[in-house]
């Protein structure tokens, strides 16, 4: 019986995961599409930093759309499967940047100011590296719940250098299609980058309505 029951887990584990792939790849292509739309090269690199943001960014909305929606309540399960898909996306835009990396560290192009970016996404990717690895109930027994939940919620910060990632990056364009007075839609770092902004929103506004439910 506990046997038939690991192999129901493992095989239900694996319907979750494949699910939050294709959901992942199909956000790939309709990045790629768009941005290919706008004109805008090296759209597969662009494309899966934006893709790993969201889905990192919708694994943590969740549990508040969870908690002020009836309609999400259902996929909730989806928060864990969900942000590691999303890691394994920014370790692909890792990989992808990697050359452009090395030639920030060259003598003659190095300039702290570059170092910004780098550093609050590496920041940010070692944040979600943490949370990868304790995603498992062997990480839930040796640190127990409350510590576990506590690190798990330092993600916020992780996302909140990812905004200050791409902000660093790409503020300059979006204020340039300010400017000229939004004569194309917007960059999708940009529309990437609002959703995270909100999903930290949401966070601060679930902890303000436990609070409140906790202190009557």
């Amino acid at each position: 019986m506990s046997q038939n029951l690991a192999r129901a887990k493992a095989l239900l584990e694996l319907k979750f995961y494949l699910h939050s792939t294709i959901f992942g790849f199909l956000l790939l292509g309709l990045a790629m599409a768009y941005l290919q739309w706008l004109g805008i090269p090296g759209t597969l690199n662009k494309s899966v930093a934006d893709v790993a943001t969201l889905l990192i960014t919708l694994s943590m909305a969740l549990s508040g759309l969870g908690y002020f929606f009836n309609f999400a309540d259902r996929k909730v399960i989806y928060r864990k499967y969900l942000g590691m898909v999303g890691f394994a996306f920014a370790l692909w835009h890792l990989l992808l940047s990697w050359s452009a990396l090395l030639n920030l560290f060259k003598v003659e192009t190095w300039s702290a100011g570059r170092m910004w970016p780098i550093l609050t996404g590496f920041i940010a990717l070692v944040v979600f590296a943490v949370m990868a690895l304790i995603s498992n109930q062997f990480s839930i027994r040796l640190l127990g719940s409350k510590l576990w939940r506590a690190i798990l919620r330092f993600g916020y910060i992780g996302l909140l250098l990812v905004v200050g990632h791409v902000f660093l990056l790409k503020s300059a364009r979006w204020l340039t299609w300010w400017q000229e007075g939004m004569q194309s839609p917007p960059a999708l770092s940009l529309i990437v980058a609002v959703v995270a902004v909100l999903t930290l929103v949401l966070r601060l506004l679930l902890w303000w309505s436990l609070s409140r439910r906790r202190g009557r």
